[in-house]
């Protein structure tokens, strides 16, 4: 009965929590009974608790769902470093992508300058703007033929007539000089 009278006051939590605690209070009550009989209680031990087999089942339930709930949210956070990763990595390519057309376009500006001052230094009977329009179409052409090297390309379009690259180059000065 000192068993009985304990247990239903707790919850299975708490009877698993407090098993050392029920055993004393089994032993006080149990050794005062007992006494009376000359036998001393030295001990009393809660060695196993024993619940129904639906209760059984229904902690282990509880106790899967909480670890699935635990496993979810570490999913869901390596996803979230996995995105946020993904996310700084192209903002960093975006970047170095912007750095390498930026150096790009400098070193052409650079390059027409050096050609300029080449072919003024050669004492080519042009004028500056002549000498540009060369240089501006020359750089359209290249500009094509890396459109025409690259793979999978298999179409260009060029102007049909052959005044094109003309009608094209004087597009180019009038676009400059409207700056």
């Amino acid at each position: 009965d000192a068993l009985r009278s304990s247990v239903p006051k707790l919850t299975l939590d708490e009877l698993f929590e407090k098993k050392d605690e029920i055993a004393l209070e089994v032993q006080k009550q149990v050794a005062e009974e007992m006494s009376t009989y000359g036998y001393i209680i030295v001990k009393t031990l809660i060695t196993k608790v024993e619940p129904d087999a639906e209760v059984k089942q229904s902690m282990n339930e509880i106790n899967a769902a909480q670890r699935k709930r635990v496993a979810a949210q570490e999913l869901a956070e390596a996803d979230k470093i996995k995105i946020v990763t993904a996310a700084e990595a192209e903002a960093e390519k975006d970047r170095l992508h912007g750095v390498g057309i930026a150096e790009q376009r400098k070193a052409i500006v650079d390059g027409l300058a050096d050609s300029i001052k080449e072919l003024k230094g050669a004492n080519v009977d042009l004028t500056e703007e002549q000498i540009m329009s060369i240089l501006l179409t020359n750089q359209y052409l290249d500009t094509l033929n890396n459109f025409a090297d690259k793979e999978g390309n298999n179409t260009i379009f060029l102007p049909a007539n052959p005044d094109g690259v003309e009608n094209i180059r004087t597009q180019i000065l009038s676009a400059l000089k409207a700056k």
